[in-house]
């Protein structure tokens, strides 16, 4: 029991030893000394995967106007808070996502166009963007990944800058969570195969 303790720990100490830690301010050496060790802790403590997020290349804005290129790692847990890493050649720096207005991530061979993740509302974490009309009404998901032309984690839906929650208990994923969502909308009763793709429900939304 122990060995699965120590080893994680052991791992994420030997990872700050190679990284520089920075929660998007310039900090002194002894603040920058308390945060390392406060995220050594948080990772500990909450026995998280050694292992960050898969990063992607893109770009983020923070709330402050900056804007860093390069690859990122979305949404990593750090007790009851979210980061994102920033992966450069001899570093990486975290942003908690509170400091952050949103992150692209440039298309892929697996995607067709860039992806937008944003902070929305008082999430704790970046949210996907999959649809947006005229900035009216939005669809996002919790997924970490470029979007691939499939839904993935809960689905939130935006109007008139109020964010709603499709998730459901009696629920087969989150497209279902979508049409059910649209159903309630119009008061009818859609079926699936009314709608040829994922575009053709984000239209009905």
């Amino acid at each position: 029991m122990k060995a699965k303790t120590i080893t994680p720990a052991l791992l994420v100490i030997f990872f700050l030893s190679f990284t520089t830690v920075i929660f998007g301010q310039n900090k002194s050496n002894t603040d920058q000394e308390a945060l390392n060790l406060l995220l050594i802790t948080h990772l500990i403590n909450e026995n998280i995967n050694d292992k960050p997020n898969k990063p992607y290349l893109g770009e983020m804005t923070l709330k402050n106007g900056d804007v860093i290129e390069g690859n990122f790692s979305l949404n990593n847990p750090i007790g009851e808070n979210y980061v994102v890493i920033h992966f450069m050649e001899n570093e990486s720096k975290i942003y908690p996502v509170d400091t952050i207005d949103e992150v692209l991530l440039y298309k892929t061979d697996e995607t067709n166009f860039d992806t937008v993740f944003k902070s929305v509302k008082q999430e704790k974490t970046l949210l996907r963007e999959v649809y947006n009309k005229n900035n009216e009404v939005a669809i996002y998901d919790t997924a970490i990944r470029p979007f691939n032309n499939t839904l993935s984690g809960e689905v939130y839906i935006k109007e008139k800058e109020e964010l709603k929650a499709t998730w459901f208990f009696w629920t087969s994923g989150p497209k279902h969570d979508l049409l059910r969502y649209i159903r309630n909308k119009d008061g009818i009763r859609y079926k699936r195969k009314d709608f040829e793709s994922l575009e053709d429900l984000f239209k009905k939304v």
